[in-house]
């Protein structure tokens, strides 16, 4: 999404580059205008404009009737010169695709990075919990042979009771490693867009 975001950022950079290079071109405007009006002030307005003005008008200045106004409008308007601010706008327009750019090569690089790091943490979370299950084995052995020599006499309790602890530690590990394959492989997902079963 990230990408797509700097992808639509890019586009947005090209429409304002087309938008500043506009200035430079004719620009023609047409409006149509349209009143319907009895307001006193309105049609005497529309009665000159329309060049409809007699004698006869005044006598109904403050009673004129309805009357109304179809107007169009053509306007063409050319820039000869701004003092160069079209040009600066233009190439300040230039500038932002090269920015937009830039910020797609930086989002790429940086999810190349974080894929490439959630991949090895997983690989490195996959070696972290065979190490622990191994350890667990041989701690658990230990602990038999432990026993074994404690209920003979040979061993003191708080060698057992450390053993203990120790396999208590490994299977912790081992627990945090599982978990830790499970948040590699979803932020893998995350990162290239896909669900995250």
């Amino acid at each position: 999404p990230d990408l797509q975001i700097t992808a639509e950022r890019i586009g947005q950079a090209e429409a304002q580059l087309g938008v500043a290079l506009s200035a430079f071109y004719p620009q023609v405007t047409a409006k149509i205008g349209y009143d319907h009006s009895n307001n006193p002030a309105q049609v005497f307005s529309m009665i000159v404009a329309q060049r409809d003005f007699n004698a006869n008008s005044i006598n109904n200045i403050n009673n004129p009737g309805y009357r109304q106004n179809f107007r169009p409008e053509i306007i063409g308007k050319l820039s000869l010169f701004r003092g160069g601010q079209d040009y600066q706008n233009s190439k300040a327009a230039e500038l932002g695709i090269s920015a937009a750019e830039f910020e797609r090569s930086t989002v790429r690089n940086a999810l190349v990075e974080a894929v490439t790091a959630s991949y090895y943490a997983y690989l490195a979370a996959q070696e972290a919990q065979k190490v622990s299950k191994d350890s667990i084995l041989a701690i658990t052995s230990e602990l038999k042979q432990s026993k074994l020599r404690y209920e003979a006499g040979t061993v003191l309790k708080s060698d057992v009771l450390s053993l203990e602890v120790k396999l208590a530690e490994a299977q912790e590990a081992e627990i945090r490693a599982a978990n830790g394959i499970e948040l590699a492989k979803t932020g893998i997902a995350t990162l290239l867009g896909l669900p995250a079963d």
